[in-house]
C-alpha cells in the first residue's frame, strides 16, 4: 500500500464576494485500486479572494498490486 500525503495551503480568486470558502479533495481511480476517501478543509468565512487553510496534511492510501492479488486469491 502506498501513501500520498497532501496539504491544502491556500486559495486564490475563488470568488470576488465575501463568502465562506472550503476545498474538497477526492482521489479517483479504479475501485479496486483506491481506498475511497474525501477530505474537506474547514470553512474560511467572508474570504473568497485569498483564503488561507494551512491545515495538517491528509493522506490518500492506495492498495498495491500485491495486496490486491492477495485479496482476489482470498475471495476465490
Amino acid at each position: 500500500m502506498w501513501r500520498l500525503p497532501s496539504q491544502v495551503i491556500s486559495g486564490q480568486f475563488l470568488s470576488d464576494k465575501k463568502v465562506g470558502t472550503y476545498v474538497e479533495v477526492d482521489m479517483y481511480g479504479l475501485p479496486t485500486d483506491t481506498i475511497r476517501k474525501e477530505f474537506r478543509t474547514r470553512t474560511v468565512p467572508n474570504n473568497g479572494l485569498n483564503p488561507i487553510y494551512n491545515e495538517e496534511p491528509f493522506v490518500f492510501r492506495k492498495v498495491g498490486d500485491r495486496q490486491r492479488e492477495r485479496a482476489e486469491n482470498y475471495n476465490k
